[in-house]
């Protein structure tokens, strides 16, 4: 197959096709062991080697910082924006929270059962929705990185969630593509690109009533997967757990693909008087292939992996568990 230039619907990024480089040597990274010292601040019972936590999953009977939760928010002892300064000019300015998925050491997201993810879905985009209100706030982002590949620095599974006074690149790239999308046909892009993967099914790895998960049609990288709810807004108690059964099943099809895959989790927010009309994307984004100099110095991503073939690899990876 010859070399695609494709571009991303949504944010407009230019990306490149090549399978022809999925045969080259060191085509797909290995995954990186994170260091584990066993000392990790986020296990049950350590509650103290945190800051008081802003929100929980805890039993009716267990108080605040108690050793019994399922899921805790707390503040980031290293945060990446200040919490003060907001009127100074060139600040970056904000909130940085961490989101601790469980509270068992050693314990993956893909290891959890439908009602665990359920969950943490719910507690992504209350985290968005909390941040995103805060005075000084523009716009609100989770993500969760996965692996050492992917960025993480422990082995404790956990996202973080941050709020920023500024609206970053990539997110502002993607409400201009959204907003003359729908200016130029009277139409939402996310709902047209959901049903134009239906259509065909070719890119289609989980579908429901409430949402589908779908291979984009331009993937930065190799099985890139979109898990998107039916309806625009904050999503139901009933979406999350469509999201939460579509990103079980094609982080189970991945770890059987590649056990240990390091990937990332991305969940944008909208400014908060667009929340009821906007349509959430959740982003999986596995690293398997390596950030190299085209990425860094020219901007353009090189996807080894189709989208066609990824999303049948992933569909075909369920079956045959």
């Amino acid at each position: 197959m010859v070399p695609r230039l494709m571009r991303d619907p949504l944010t407009g990024a230019r990306v490149i096709l090549a399978p022809g480089r999925a045969a080259r040597p060191g085509a797909f990274s290995a995954p990186v062991p994170i260091p584990d010292d066993g000392e990790c601040p986020f296990c049950a019972g350590r509650e103290n080697q945190t800051p008081p936590e802003i929100s929980a999953i805890r039993s009716k009977t267990s108080r605040a910082n108690d050793s019994d939760w399922t899921v805790r928010v707390v503040p980031n002892r290293f945060p990446a924006v200040a919490s003060s300064g907001m009127g100074i000019a060139g600040a970056a300015c904000g909130v940085h929270e961490v989101i601790i998925e469980t509270p068992r050491h050693g314990q993956r997201l893909v290891d959890l059962d439908a009602d665990g993810v359920t969950d943490l879905i719910g507690v992504y985009f209350q985290r968005l929705r909390d941040i995103s209100i805060m005075p000084g706030i523009s716009r609100a982002l989770v993500f969760k990185n996965c692996g050492a590949n992917a960025g993480a620095s422990l082995v404790h599974e956990h996202a973080q969630a941050i709020g920023l006074n500024m609206v970053p690149p990539l997110m502002g790239a993607e409400e201009r593509r959204r907003a003359r999308y729908q200016l130029k046909t009277g139409r939402c892009l996310v709902c047209d690109l959901m049903g134009r993967a239906r259509q065909s099914g070719r890119r289609v790895i989980f579908d429901s009533s409430q949402g589908c998960a779908f291979c984009p049609p331009a993937p930065r990288f190799a099985h890139e997967t979109w898990f998107v709810p039916q309806d625009h807004g904050y999503p139901s108690a009933t979406a999350y757990r469509a999201l939460a059964l579509g990103l079980l099943h094609v982080l189970r099809s991945l770890e059987r693909l590649v056990p240990g895959a390091a990937y990332n989790l991305v969940l944008a927010g909208p400014a908060p008087c667009e929340a009821e009309t906007h349509h959430f994307v959740l982003k999986l984004l596995p690293r398997l292939t390596g950030i190299a100099g085209l990425e860094c110095g020219g901007g353009l991503h090189v996807n080894p992996v189709p989208p066609v073939h990824s999303a049948r690899l992933l569909r075909e990876s369920s079956q045959q568990a």
